[in-house]
């Protein structure tokens, strides 16, 4: 198996969720790129993908498109195992679901997608959304129902279990060293326009009002004010741009001036600040936020990682067939010798010709004792 960058599993991730594609057929005979059990993943779905990802990310000229492929570590035939092993992987999460009764209701998939349209202000932009990543809001309903069975199986197959002490230490020492560093907690009282904004700072900096009484009473972000306002971490969570630079000018216990955003006016106040420790000897050193965010990321990735492992004995089952690539696909391009994956390909030839000559001379050598003996 072929060696992956971090950046290459990412990339591939990200192209085969953002950009699923129906399985329609063209004109003529249709290309089949792999099949799972005699279901046929067409190859027009894997180059719509491609395509899409590729024209997506501007790289329609051909020497950019060569540039990306190899900072990525690919190849055109790479690239195009990677997306037909997400369609794989789909399609052998259905079967193993189907096998272990385990089923999505339509009114859970409507109520996620219900969920995510409420982040934009009318259907017009939700389609719009839809659009910019090339998806209908049917191929993202299939989208959601296909997360929902893998979590549902991946919850009655795998065995959760808490990650080591040893784990969550050193990757809060990592953390702290090259990313959470100077770290900003902070809370926020949101409101409709500056006057009211102007208003509620002034009770809290006359003391008629604590911080956390005037987000309760106040605040239109109705989540973090039944907490005081609290949003956590700026290392932990996102915000947007107005909020962060304001966020950046303020030291611990100092309130803003009301900042504009697209939500409205904010009065942040910066809560604490994270420096982290030289020697962090234990997760006491380090917010109990950070190691909570830690913990749930390693044991979400180990439990992802054996489940992937639990669904490649059940691969073992299915029969799955994946067909060479064709010639003449839009996306391919001559990466030539100089490819920095190309040259990945032949280095890995070569150990695993090298290999074999080492065995064979042993053997040889082996031989030659026997004979003088």
């Amino acid at each position: 198996m072929k060696k992956r960058t971090i950046a290459c599993m990412l990339s591939a991730v990200a192209l085969s969720a953002a950009c699923l594609v129906g399985m329609a057929g063209c004109g003529g005979a249709k290309q089949v790129a792999a099949t799972v059990d005699g279901t046929e993943i067409a190859e027009e779905t894997i180059t719509n993908d491609i395509q899409n990802m590729r024209m997506g990310n501007g790289l329609d000229a051909e020497e950019d498109w060569k540039e990306y492929l190899t900072q990525n570590g690919y190849t055109v035939k790479s690239l195009r195992e990677d997306v037909i092993d997400s369609y794989v992987k789909k399609e052998l999460i259905k079967k193993a679901a189907e096998k272990n009764e385990i089923t999505v209701e339509d009114s859970e998939v409507q109520a996620a997608v219900d969920q995510m349209k409420a982040n934009y202000d009318d259907d017009a932009k939700w389609q719009e959304a839809l659009k910019s990543v090339k998806m209908t809001e049917e191929q993202y309903k299939d989208n959601i129902k296909a997360s929902m069975l893998q979590k549902a199986l991946m919850e009655k197959v795998v065995e959760p279990e808490d990650p080591s002490e040893d784990d969550v230490l050193m990757y809060a020492q990592l953390y702290s060293a090259y990313s959470w560093n100077g770290a900003k907690k902070s809370s926020h009282i949101l409101v409709k326009d500056e006057e009211t904004a102007k208003q509620v700072l002034k009770e809290i900096n006359d003391g008629t009002i604590s911080f956390k009484k005037a987000a309760k009473k106040y605040s239109e972000d109705t989540g973090s004010a039944a907490d005081g306002g609290n949003v956590g971490w700026d290392c932990l969570n996102s915000f947007v741009s107005e909020y962060t630079d304001a966020l950046s000018k303020l030291k611990k216990g100092q309130i803003s001036e009301p900042v504009k955003s697209q939500f409205g006016y904010h009065i942040i106040k910066c809560t604490d600040v994270y420096n982290a420790p030289e020697n962090i000897k234990k997760t006491s050193q380090v917010p109990s936020e950070m190691v909570d965010y830690l913990k749930s990321q390693i044991s979400e990735y180990n439990t992802e990682s054996k489940f992937d492992e639990w669904l490649e004995e059940f691969k073992k089952e299915c029969n799955v067939v994946v067909n060479d690539m064709p010639e003449g696909l839009p996306y391919y391009v001559d990466l030539g010798s100089s490819s920095s994956s190309s040259a990945d390909e032949d280095a890995d030839d070569a150990a695993a010709a090298g290999d074999g000559e080492t065995g064979a001379d042993e053997d040889a050598a082996d031989d030659s004792k026997e004979e003088s003996k």
